[in-house]
């Protein structure tokens, strides 16, 4: 009879696939998952222990591909001719994932686009959970984003926000190894490229080694300086100045040095070794925080504002009535 836990696994072959380690926040010590305390004696209080698992990206990447084989080589076939049958504008018919892909001699590649996230495990506690996780580029995009077709890299569990070199130092060291020796799936050596980062502002930020959204020089991709008025942070501007990458390695470079704020940049980011796709071009908006929850939530309303209240009341009967996935909504929807 087995009698730890990974015994039990072994016997009915089941991989692991996270390796546990546990963090000291006050010494920032690394010490064994089963030890309840940090051995520094810092504190014997919980709340400054994070407990970190890192996943075996590679095992992952391998099930997920041969699960989706087919789906996979078909798409694939129509990356490398550059042919968008579906006309979605996906990002491998892209000319910055076409030219990465002309970069690498139309290799064989696989291609993940990071996301990274944060949310409170409970409401009754501060404790959080931040991850960092993957989606396959070269999948079709209707399977790329569904949670089996994920890959997790890295989950942090604390009572504070992860600081990003000391959570991911051993993922993006993994992640390298993987890149130097590529991923053998179904008989081909692949390519792996990380392609970019994506993610709402505070994760973001935390990967990118930015400040928030809320700074003075908060944008990634432009030199705007905040004011301040009317108690709020305005983001005026008659003409806009976009980084460069020269200009975001150098800048990121001098705050690493310097330890300081240098028009916005904190530091280098824990990624800048492992990207394929330098800085500011890595970072992917995100549709949803950017668009969705901002400008076309003010266009409906006014939109709404404007109709006649039979109008209203009309379009809040047939939203009413509209199905939507269950785990998008809780309740019935309306615009008022």
């Amino acid at each position: 009879m087995p009698t730890t836990e990974q015994e039990l696994l072994l016997l009915l072959g089941v991989n692991e696939l996270f390796t546990k380690r546990t963090l000291c926040l006050l010494c920032y010590n690394e010490f064994s998952y089963d030890n309840k305390f940090c051995p520094q004696r810092c504190s014997t209080d919980r709340s400054s222990i994070a407990c970190i698992y890192d996943s075996n990206v590679e095992l992952i990447i391998q099930k997920i591909i041969a699960r989706q084989s087919s789906n996979f080589n078909e798409h694939k076939k129509n990356i490398y001719n550059n042919t968008d049958y579906e006309k979605t504008k996906d990002i491998p018919f892209g000319t910055l994932y076409q030219y990465v892909l002309k970069q690498n001699g139309y290799q064989d590649l696989i291609s993940l686009l990071l996301h990274a996230d944060g949310i409170g495990i409970t409401s009754s506690t501060k404790l959080k959970m931040w991850m960092l996780s993957g989606s396959i580029v070269e999948l079709p995009a209707k399977l790329r984003s569904r949670q089996c077709n994920m890959v997790i890299i890295s989950i942090w569990i604390a009572y504070i926000e992860p600081p990003a070199k000391l959570w991911l130092n051993y993922s993006v060291n993994k992640l390298q190894i993987i890149k130097d020796q590529g991923i053998d799936i179904l008989n081909v050596n692949h390519k792996l490229i990380i392609f970019g980062i994506t993610g709402d502002c505070p994760a973001s930020s935390l990967i990118i080694n930015f400040i928030n959204h809320n700074g003075y020089f908060s944008c990634w991709l432009c030199f705007i300086e905040g004011e301040h008025m009317n108690k709020k942070r305005q983001y005026r501007y008659d003409t806009v100045r976009l980084r460069t990458t020269d200009q975001y390695f150098k800048l990121s470079k001098k705050a690493e040095l310097t330890q300081s704020n240098i028009r916005g940049h904190l530091g280098e980011s824990v990624l800048n070794n492992i990207l394929d796709v330098e800085f500011p071009e890595a970072i992917v908006l995100d549709y949803l925080h950017v668009s969705l929850l901002g400008h076309a939530k003010l266009i409906i309303l006014s939109v709404y504002k404007q109709l006649k209240p039979a109008q209203r009341k009309e379009l809040n009967s047939y939203l009413r009535n509209q199905f939507f996935p269950r785990k998008l909504l809780q309740q019935k929807v309306t615009i008022n």
